[in-house]
């Protein structure tokens, strides 16, 4: 169980978009991130879903724009 402050640093890690932001610019994950999401208790299974889940939004967003999809 996470206590509220490393909860508050998890999700700045995820959801404050580092690995989104390395996937996008670099379609890789530094090392420096990986170990910051290793370090905030993502077991190496959580990580790769992870990165599958921010490439498979990013497809599904890339493919919404090309077919003109809206709200």
């Amino acid at each position: 169980m996470f206590n509220r402050a490393q909860l508050m640093h998890r999700m700045q890690v995820i959801m404050g978009g580092r690995v989104a932001e390395e996937l996008f610019a670099k379609a890789c994950v530094s090392d420096q991130t990986w170990a910051a999401l290793e370090a905030q208790g993502l077991d190496q299974k959580q990580r790769m879903d992870l990165v599958a889940a921010v490439g498979y939004a990013h497809i599904n967003g890339m493919l919404a724009n090309v077919f003109g999809v809206r709200k």
